[in-house]
């Protein structure tokens, strides 16, 4: 018993106190799952067999009764009101965010279509807005009567627009198979559908890459692609060859100094147990001078303290 208290004490960092109270909560868990079978066992026999004929008409009796006032209750609950979107007549080349939501699109595709009009894109006519990436037709047939634009383009028109039509799919249309990626993407500013771009990478992957990005605070070296889960060499080496860091990038760091346990356990080079280590080291011996001095902390090694040094300050 006495090893394997000082074996949970050294992996999750319990204290003598934290160690006591772990022990008291085991034996209430024991405790109260065994009370079931106890009490089944020593009531074993005192409960009738069987109820008589009037017990069990006054019981279906009584659930008849439950069964109706539940109906009542029920029927009497207002229906919550269905969301009807307020349709306004609206210029997707100049609409808002909260123009676009009030005419019933979702938050992430107002943005999306703003952000197409912030890298440089256009729309021409109505149906322009089905090269949105999850504009759907359905979006389109409810919202094509309240939009300002024509239906088709005049033929006069017609050859001056190629070439703006040709620089909004370069813009947001994701390359066929086969397609080469013309530009390197900037790892810590793009969004999970120009990731899409890159060979091997889906809408998962793509979404999992951002995700771990932004828990980070922003890749610094591109080998750290290696750490995402289930994400193939493959997919790290295109990864390396269609993306890049840029040299005045600054990631978001945590300060060793002040933050406290849950801000640190965020971090996903930081466990719980070494973001508790960390503020016991600090309240014992005080504010950290140099970063270095985190190496002195209990479950800080030389390879944890290499990878979470770029993301350390003072």
């Amino acid at each position: 018993m006495r090893q394997l208290s000082d074996w949970l004490r050294d992996y999750f960092g319990f204290s003598s106190s934290e160690m006591s109270g772990f022990w008291v909560l085991i034996s209430l868990a024991i405790l109260l799952l065994a009370i079931p079978p106890l009490g089944r066992y020593a009531f074993h026999g005192m409960l009738p067999s069987s109820s008589s004929a009037t017990d069990r008409e006054q019981i279906d009796s009584l659930m008849a009764l439950l069964d109706t006032k539940a109906n009542l209750r029920e029927s009497s609950t207002p229906r919550q009101r269905e969301y009807r979107p307020d349709y306004i007549s609206f210029d997707p080349n100049t609409a808002s965010v909260k123009v676009l939501l009030q005419n019933g699109l979702p938050q992430w595709l107002s943005q999306r279509i703003v952000k197409f009009r912030e890298k440089g894109g256009k729309f021409y006519v109505k149906k322009d807005l089905l090269k949105i990436y999850g504009f759907t037709e359905t979006n389109y047939h409810s919202l094509k009567d309240f939009i300002q634009l024509p239906d088709v383009v005049e033929a006069k028109y017609q050859q001056g627009l190629h070439s703006a039509n040709q620089k909004d799919r370069e813009l947001y249309t994701v390359p066929k198979k086969g397609e080469r990626i013309t530009q390197k993407i900037n790892i810590n500013e793009t969004d999970s559908l120009r990731l899409c771009e890159v060979p091997g990478i889906g809408k998962v992957l793509s979404a999992r890459i951002i995700k771990f990005r932004d828990k980070l605070g922003g890749v610094h070296n591109l080998q750290q692609f290696s750490e995402v889960y289930h994400l193939s060499p493959e997919a790290v080496e295109n990864l390396l060859k269609y993306t890049y860091v840029s040299e005045n990038f600054q990631v978001q760091k945590i300060n060793l100094n002040t933050d406290d346990v849950s801000t640190l356990a965020k971090h996903p080079y930081i466990s719980f147990s070494l973001a508790k280590a960390i503020v016991r080291h600090r309240e014992a011996y005080g504010n950290f001078e140099r970063l270095t001095d985190s190496k002195e902390v209990y479950l800080m090694d030389e390879d944890t303290f290499q990878k979470i040094a770029p993301y350390l300050s003072l």
